[in-house]
């Protein structure tokens, strides 16, 4: 400063004029040998006297992200990052793990920055041409860090609810697991699966088995601990239940970063392919004075039902009232006025059955690309309010047999 003390000022805060929210103005002391001179531009124009602005970016810095090994191996391709100061979902690309490894979640930040995480997951995209008949999903509980000093088991209030009917069409073990530490030597932390619902640990006392959901540890760092099936257990819940987490510890603290119910599917059978497919598909009356149908001493247009999916089928058929020709028939079991009747037979003419506005049974037991033939018969109203050409289409429905 020339002949003079800098005063730093906040934007906005001084009395010089020009200050903006996103500055930080300077400004030269009046006290000194020669007092202030007044900013000049680089053309020489004369500015704020006494004043020079300072703009200011702050830099741009990350947090990173990785998965590691347990052994301290970084996952090729797993690590992600943000500059954002607000909470911000990032995803990999596509990454290779290996058959019974356990992983770790790591983090890092660029210096003098502070990263911040609120979970981290992996995210497994399954495929099969076949339909998929494995799979292993999780129920979390704990999610965040949560200790207990309590030598008798506390809830830790993470509720979720199981509900059995959601799990059917193949094979379930159900385990729980926890990873947990305790605090001194030789102290136990131990966790359990609750039934909140209920108000009873998934210990199977009541049956006098010995499959416990408690898992315990002595270590004093963390150690993924799961207990064995729960599915035979007389008290393993048969109707939606809120299940918890409890915790304790023999004599310090237990800490625990996560537990979850772990359900371990098999053998799922893979959804059935249900189609049918009807050829040809189309029949025309044409002008009919009374009745008309499609055997072969009338039209001469019978219809086949194809099963036209992987398992064997139940075929239904319906009407429906007929519209577009200047007026409304009512579909029923009696020719009258501006109501008609429209029936199907299975052999050919032999016996008929009337359709109606909603589903009833064609054929049952139909197997996979099998056909069934069937005929359409109608018979027009009497009187009919109206002449012109009317739309009376039947449809054939399929459904697992």
């Amino acid at each position: 400063c020339q002949d003079g003390t800098c005063d730093s000022e906040e934007a906005g805060s001084g009395t010089s004029p020009g200050n903006t929210a996103d500055r930080t103005t300077y400004c030269l002391s009046t006290s000194g040998n020669g007092g202030a001179q007044a900013a000049k531009d680089t053309a020489g124009n004369v500015g704020v006297a006494g004043c020079v602005v300072i703009s200011y970016t702050p830099p741009s810095v990350s947090a990173y992200v990785a998965l590691y090994t347990s052994g301290g191996s970084e996952v090729s391709g797993s690590e992600v990052s943000s500059t954002s100061a607000t909470w911000t979902r990032v995803r990999s690309s596509a990454i290779t793990l290996s058959d019974a490894t356990d992983y770790v979640v790591r983090i890092k930040a660029d210096s003098n920055v502070t990263a911040e995480i609120a979970n981290a997951k992996i995210i497994f995209e399954q495929t099969d041409a076949g339909g998929i008949d494995e799979l292993e999903p999780v129920h979390q509980y704990i999610n965040t860090l949560a200790t207990e000093t309590s030598a008798s088991y506390v809830l830790q209030d993470f509720d979720n609810e199981y509900n059995p009917s959601n799990w059917a069409g193949g094979t379930f073990a159900y385990l729980f697991e926890a990873t947990l530490h305790g605090s001194v030597n030789p102290d136990t932390a131990a966790a359990q699966l609750y039934n909140v619902s209920d108000s009873e640990a998934i210990d199977d006392t009541a049956g006098g088995g010995d499959v416990e959901s408690e898992v315990t540890t002595t270590n004093g760092s963390y150690e993924r601990k799961r207990s064995l099936d729960l599915s035979g257990n007389s008290d393993w819940p048969s109707a939606a239940k809120t299940l918890d987490t409890q915790l304790n510890n023999s004599g310090g603290t237990t800490s625990t970063a996560s537990s979850w119910l772990i359900i371990q599917v098999t053998g799922l059978a893979p959804a059935a392919v249900i189609s049918v497919v009807v050829v040809d598909g189309a029949v025309v009356y044409g002008t009919v004075a009374t009745s008309k149908n499609t055997t072969s001493g009338d039209l001469n247009d019978g219809q086949d039902g194809v099963n036209n999916g992987d398992t064997t089928e139940n075929f239904n058929i319906k009407g429906q009232n007929a519209t577009g020709g200047g007026c409304t028939w009512t579909l029923s079991d009696t020719a009258g006025s501006d109501t008609y009747v429209h029936e199907f037979s299975t052999n050919s003419g032999t016996d008929w059955l009337d359709l109606s506005t909603s589903y009833r049974q064609l054929v049952a037991g139909v197997s996979t690309s099998a056909t069934q033939s069937f005929d359409l018969r109608i018979t027009v109203p009497t009187p009919s309010s109206c002449f012109g050409s009317q739309t009376v289409d039947v449809t054939v429905q399929a459904v697992q047999g």
